[in-house]
């Protein structure tokens, strides 16, 4: 994968040379956070904005495009302030077209909209914004599916790359097309100014809340929290960010 300073790279960039149509060299489409290049906007410090076709390379943790059939990366990231990538999902909703549900004998039919999800640069990697403000995702892929497992404080082992088939959570908007055993989960950081504290590493998160940490692993033992799903850790977060609720 070669690297281009970020403004003469997004300068170049037009929506025909972002689809990826053709095969293109050095890349394992397997890595891809998502199926296909979504259109995007880049927001410069500076208050320019770019617009790009991008994609998330699990392996690099960077946002890429595609240019000459080759694959670049973004980089200059200190230049960016936000990157908002149009997601497209697939929902099922219910078939109203009486004639075809009675003909295909479909009670739905699939939906498929656009969702803004907020990337963003921090130290040298690209995270997810979450609905928590100070709680971001780093999407990694996982090699394999094993048993979940535990080490002795009841906390998930401290592989990212080895997933639990107990993984909760539907993402809907990634790359698992021909994906075969190649999984990609979230790992949760939350930013302390200009530091990353690992959610999963429960020592470090006791010492960002300044609790115990049996007082952290009773929490997620107690609430069955699985630390890569979603909606677990944002509501662990939200507790431990609210006093009166400890």
């Amino acid at each position: 994968m070669k690297k281009y300073f970020l403004i003469a790279c997004l300068l170049l960039i037009s929506a025909s040379t972002c689809i990826a149509q053709s095969v293109y060299e050095n890349v394992n489409l397997k890595l891809m956070l998502f199926n296909q290049f979504m259109p995007s906007t880049v927001f410069l410090k500076d208050g320019k904005v770019v617009f790009a076709d991008l994609n998330f390379n699990t392996d690099k943790h960077q946002l890429i495009f595609v240019e000459d059939k080759q694959y670049k990366e973004l980089s200059g990231l200190e230049t960016i302030d936000s990157i908002v990538i149009d997601v497209k999902q697939t929902i099922k909703v219910p078939n109203r077209n009486k004639q075809y549900k009675e003909l295909a004998n479909l009670s739905t039919v699939d939906s498929i909209y656009s969702v803004p999800v907020t990337f963003v640069p921090i130290k040298d990697k690209i995270y997810q914004r979450t609905g928590l403000s100070n709680l971001y995702i780093l999407y990694s892929y996982g090699v394999r599916t094993a048993e979940s497992t535990t080490d002795h404080s009841g906390s998930r082992v401290e592989d990212s790359r080895v997933v639990s088939n107990t993984v909760t959570g539907a993402y809907s908007f990634m790359n698992y097309k021909n994906m075969g055993t190649i999984n990609t989960i979230k790992d949760f950081y939350i930013l302390d100014k200009s530091d990353l504290v690992e959610v999963r590493q429960v020592k470090q998160l006791a010492k960002y809340y300044k609790l115990d940490k049996e007082a952290i692993n009773n929490y997620i033992r107690d609430n069955h929290v699985e630390i890569h799903d979603e909606q677990d850790v944002l509501k662990m977060i939200y507790f431990f960010n609210n006093p009166k609720r400890r």
